[in-house]
């Protein structure tokens, strides 16, 4: 606390001095940085500035016309692209790039694009959205649209439209049947009533887990081939999918990135383990799961998907075996 009063009466100090001593800033200055804070916020008429500047307890002054376009070229000068007013951008002065941007050096940017990797691995697609957030709030300080697009492209998910995944999240959250249109390789555009029930990621894309009337099964569609979501019906008839509890221990990076959904509750958490019981619904799915945790993972209940995972693991270690003896 008494640090930020510090810090606040510092501030108070220097407006006031700076306010006392408008003669030692360079005014030429001080009036093309605080267009340029104006014009990062939003374009702006020449009057719109005029005025501004007038109500800028430093500037204090009405100016011409032709001092805020002397003040507009000196930007330009300093590298800002600034569009001139016109009648189709709103006699708007319009700022369109400037070269006070954040500098990442390669290596930054391989970090970055380590760590997003690092959450797709770990399965939490959630995870991986709020992380490109920040990656891409960081990538528009640098002003720079090639290296915007390189670090938007680190997350995998990327072209999924925004609107219809917040939709099918509330949708699968609340089980409701809608209509969509979606793109198969195969069979082209084809409009599908479906239940949603969750969302998943397996090998970098993202599935919506629904009970399909076309096929009248379960069905696992890839979100960034739903093209629209067309209609959601009043109600829909409450589906009874086979499913069974899992009880499990979670260590290591997949601990710390583990994300709980409505589906999981967690039993035990120390700094080493997280114990979580899961109610699953697609056995295959949690199989994938498990073992993308490699070691992080270890299934304690039930005793049938234990055994029914080393049968598989030994299956795959008898094919490599194998290999190597032919070898």
């Amino acid at each position: 606390m008494f640090l930020m009063y510090h810090k606040l009466t510092m501030v108070y100090n220097l407006k006031r001095n700076i306010e006392a001593n408008k003669s030692v800033i360079c005014l030429t200055a001080y009036k093309a940085y605080v267009l340029f804070k104006y014009l990062l916020h939003s374009p702006l008429t020449i009057e719109e500035i005029i005025k501004l500047f007038e109500d800028n307890t430093i500037i204090d002054k009405k100016f011409s016309k032709d001092t805020i376009r002397i003040t507009v070229n000196t930007l330009r000068e300093l590298g800002c692209v600034i569009e001139k007013p016109t009648p189709t951008n709103g006699n708007k002065y319009v700022l369109h790039h400037h070269p006070f941007g954040l500098q990442l050096s390669s290596n930054q940017l391989n970090t970055l694009e380590e760590i997003e990797k690092d959450f797709v691995n770990s399965n939490n697609w959630q995870f991986v959205f709020e992380v490109s957030k920040l990656w891409e709030k960081i990538a528009f300080l640098t002003n720079n649209d090639e290296l915007i697009e390189k670090i938007r492209g680190f997350n995998p998910f990327y072209n999924i439209n925004d609107k219809i995944l917040e939709e099918l999240k509330i949708y699968c959250k609340n089980k409701s049947k809608i209509k969509i249109s979606y793109f198969a390789p195969r069979e082209g555009n084809l409009t599908l009533d479906v239940i949603c029930d969750y969302i998943s990621s397996e090998n970098e894309k993202l599935y919506l887990w629904c009970y399909n009337y076309k096929y009248e099964s379960i069905s696992y569609l890839r979100v960034d081939r739903i093209l629209e979501i067309l209609c959601v019906y009043a109600s829909s008839e409450k589906l009874d999918y086979p499913q069974f509890d899992v009880v499990y221990t979670l260590k290591g990076q997949t601990r710390c990135t583990f994300l709980k959904t409505d589906n999981d509750q967690v039993l035990e958490s120390t700094n080493e383990f997280l114990k979580v019981k899961s109610t699953i619904m697609s056995e295959f799915n949690f199989i994938q799961k498990v073992l993308s945790y490699g070691d992080d993972c270890k299934i304690l209940e039930p005793s049938w998907l234990v055994n029914k995972l080393i049968t598989k693991l030994n299956l795959m270690k008898a094919i490599y075996y194998d290999k190597q003896s032919k070898n």
